[in-house]
């Protein structure tokens, strides 16, 4: 069994996090479309219904356990990218390498229990514990680059949240 993931709450993403901590990690490309914005998919960006966006669902490895399951939509507007590119380079590195570098973060963390599909691509068993993510990045002019929907293993990840005062 692997080490629990730490996942610090804070701007990076986790393909970031597990190349600064060092872990043998790989993504694969579960589907990968190019489709117009639904009504959910618009208002989670903050733009018009039907405009186009990438859309696409990643299966994120740690010495070749599935971690992560994660869905994405990204405004086809500010980025030209391929199904190729993420799976050798992380989402938020191709932003920065197209001006759209996130810079500010909204997520909502909870959990729950994992469907028969999701268990399955996990690896995990039906119902198993898992911990959702949904964040929207927004870069420096306040535009909406990205809205996520991830599910981690709980048996495999915990988040770490530190907070200060002034």
């Amino acid at each position: 069994m692997t080490a629990k993931v730490r996942r610090p709450i804070e701007l990076a993403s986790l393909y970031d996090d597990l190349n600064t901590a060092g872990r043998d990690s790989r993504t694969s490309v579960l589907s990968f479309t190019i489709v117009k914005a639904s009504d959910s998919t618009a208002r989670a960006l903050g733009i018009p219904e039907g405009v186009t966006v990438y859309a696409f669902e990643r299966l994120r490895y740690v010495r070749n356990i599935p971690l992560a399951l994660m869905r994405h939509q990204v405004p086809a507007s500010i980025v030209t990218f391929t199904e190729k590119d993420l799976e050798k380079r992380g989402l938020h590195e191709i932003l920065r390498s197209h001006g759209a570098a996130p810079r500010i973060i909204s997520e909502t963390i909870g959990a729950r229990a994992a469907t028969a599909a999701e268990a399955r691509i996990l690896k995990e068993t039906r119902g198993a514990p898992l911990l959702t993510m949904e964040r929207t990045a927004y870069d420096e002019h306040g535009r909406a680059v990205e809205h996520g929907l991830h599910l981690y293993r709980a048996s495999l990840c915990t988040f770490e949240v530190t907070q200060t005062t002034s």
